[in-house]
């Protein structure tokens, strides 16, 4: 695979007996395939060798501005999005194979954000909360007195509709 920041062809390397794909002598950017960054996203799971690998590697400088092709799909431009909810680091993620190319220092900046997913997951609980708290709140209620209202129509309408009119509940007869 060639490196979507530069061009260099990618080295294979191993971090905690994941085989990523790493732009070494070029831009120092890491290819994770797949479900790859979650075994890796985490202080605790950080191969503090790799990471120093990669810190130590000279680097030339990327241009956060460009877009890049997947380099697994070669026909997919990236998309940019934050990591976490605290946006500090951003990260380019293919919508096709699901991968993720981190550019130079990203992994290390993404593990000293939370010390575990626990933490992480409590975070975006915390602004999904103060985001949307209010408006769901309120559609609970409105949904709530909907209804009620629909409760007192169906209580008004079964003493208009007795069940011996119901077909099939009489005794008389008529189906």
């Amino acid at each position: 695979m060639k490196c979507p920041r530069c061009s260099k062809l990618l080295k294979v390397m191993k971090a905690n007996h994941v085989e990523l794909n790493v732009c070494h002598g070029g831009c120092g950017g890491v290819w994770f395939d797949n479900f790859e960054i979650k075994k890796l996203d985490e202080q605790h799971e950080a191969d503090h060798e790799f990471l120093a690998t990669l810190q130590n590697a000279p680097t030339t400088p990327a241009n956060p501005e460009q877009r890049l092709k997947c380099p697994k799909c070669t026909n997919i431009i990236m998309l940019r999005n934050f990591f976490s909810v605290k946006k500090s680091v951003e990260v380019d993620h293919c919508g096709g194979c699901g991968g993720y190319w981190m550019d130079a220092g990203e992994l290390i900046r993404i593990n000293n954000e939370y010390p575990t997913e626990e933490a992480r997951k409590a975070a975006a609980k915390e602004v999904f909360d103060e985001m949307f708290s209010a408006e769901l709140d309120e559609m609970k209620r409105k949904s709530e007195a909907e209804l009620e209202a629909v409760k007192q129509v169906s209580n008004a309408l079964r003493f208009l509709c007795p069940s011996w009119y119901i077909p099939g509940k009489q005794k008389w007869g008529g189906h």
